[in-house]
């Protein structure tokens, strides 16, 4: 449905056939993408560009890292502070409770256009990080990833790295892909080491010199020597430029939006075809005209035209074109989901006056009488209750 221009707007059935393919619309972003990764096939492979280049991409991504993060509670400049701001500090990590880190876990835990939870990971603390300008070596390490995948377009890989039986994190650029992860002595001749926490460039193959693990003990932030009969380097290829590349993008973005738009559908039908059954229940117990087959109708109206405007909502933004911009991408996309989920709910909710006349007893009779005193719902509150005041929670779990 979205290749094609949208006819003229009618109250209609409001049946639609959502049962497409969305990426066979993501054209101009699959395009740019493909454009991207063409290119990097026809340059230096990762060993063979020179050390010199590898270092001044990794000085840039330290700089770009230093510059995203001011403030950390892991810090060996923090030992001249008081212990009263030292603890502010890590209270405002979230070594303890609260703090960025647990907004990071809620951006990501939130972030429900991003199918890949590396990518969500990635980008929620990329994004909180940033945001308050505070971080130890995990978040500086993401942040000089961020500036490689950002900035250097030749098809050079970089992975953050963690130190196994330590503590430390920082960035690997240009690491030989067929080497023992494991082993910095195989890693080439111009793989190296960004450590934006430590403020260190350096040749993979000094790694014995200049490694460092943090630890703490009191209130004082030390660092010790790499111990090879103990440490070992850990590394996670998922987050690194050459995993990022192949999942975070505009057009599977757009494929999220896309089955997002769907669901909506499906809970739309669903409470259409309650409240239908409800009407047609009512038109052969009362006339036509009763207030309560009048308010339903319209809803029904209401419904049928929601269906109209999700669609267009969805081809506004399945079609627009982002460039494979991911972070302009998702906002444009987010402001899209916001809109799709007001219009459902907007459609699926009869109003407080609505809602009394619906589930209040008619009639004068004894038995209406009699259920009205023992305080026996009417039918229709019982048909529709359940599902209208679930429609926020149901509405939420897919936003």
């Amino acid at each position: 449905m979205f290749n094609q221009q949208i006819p003229p707007l009618e109250i209609n059935t409001g049946e639609l056939d959502l049962n497409i393919d969305p990426t066979q619309h993501l054209s101009q972003d699959i395009k740019a993408e493909n454009e991207i990764k063409e290119d990097l096939r026809h340059l230096v492979p990762e060993h063979k560009i020179s050390l010199d280049q590898v270092l001044q991409y990794a000085m840039e991504a330290k700089a770009y890292a230093q510059s995203q993060i001011k403030k950390g509670s892991t810090w060996l400049q923090n030992n001249s502070l008081s212990d009263e701001y030292f603890d502010f500090l890590k209270k405002g990590i979230g070594e303890y409770s609260g703090g960025v880190r647990d907004e990071m876990r809620e951006q990501f835990c939130q972030d429900i256009l991003e199918e890949d939870r590396i990518v969500a990971y990635y980008e929620s603390t990329i994004c909180v990080s940033s945001k308050y300008s505070l971080g130890n070596c995990e978040e500086m390490a993401f942040q000089a990833l961020d500036y490689i995948l950002n900035n250097v377009h030749f098809n050079i890989n970089a992975e953050v790295y963690w130190l196994g039986n330590g503590d430390h994190a920082f960035l690997v650029i240009n690491r030989d892909q067929c080497s023992n992860p494991r082993d910095p002595k195989t890693w080439g001749a111009a793989a190296v080491f960004c450590d934006p926490w430590a403020d260190k460039v350096f040749n993979a193959k000094e790694y014995l010199l200049n490694v460092k693990n943090f630890y703490r003990y009191g209130n004082i932030n030390a660092i010790n020597g790499f111990n090879p009969s103990k440490h070992f380097f850990e590394q996670k290829d998922r987050f690194s430029v050459h995993y990022l590349r192949s999942k975070r993008s505009a057009s599977n973005l757009k494929a999220s939006f896309f089955e997002k738009s769907k669901h909506l559908i499906n809970m739309l039908n669903h409470f259409k075809a309650k409240i239908s059954k409800e009407e047609k229940r009512l038109k052969e117990k009362y006339d036509h005209n009763a207030e309560k087959i009048l308010i339903i109708s319209y809803q029904i109206k209401l419904i049928n035209q929601s269906f109209i405007n999700i669609n267009k909502i969805t081809n506004k933004f399945i079609h627009k074109e982002y460039k494979n911009d991911y972070r302009f991408a998702k906002s444009q996309l987010m402001e899209g989901l916001e809109l799709l989920n007001k219009e459902a709910v907007f459609a699926m909710k009869f109003s407080k006056r609505d809602q009394s006349i619906l589930f209040e007893h008619k009639g004068e009779n004894i038995k209406t009488e009699i259920m009205k005193f023992f305080g026996i719902k009417s039918k229709t509150y019982s048909h529709l209750k359940d599902f209208t005041s679930k429609i926020d929670s149901v509405a939420a779990k897919l936003f």
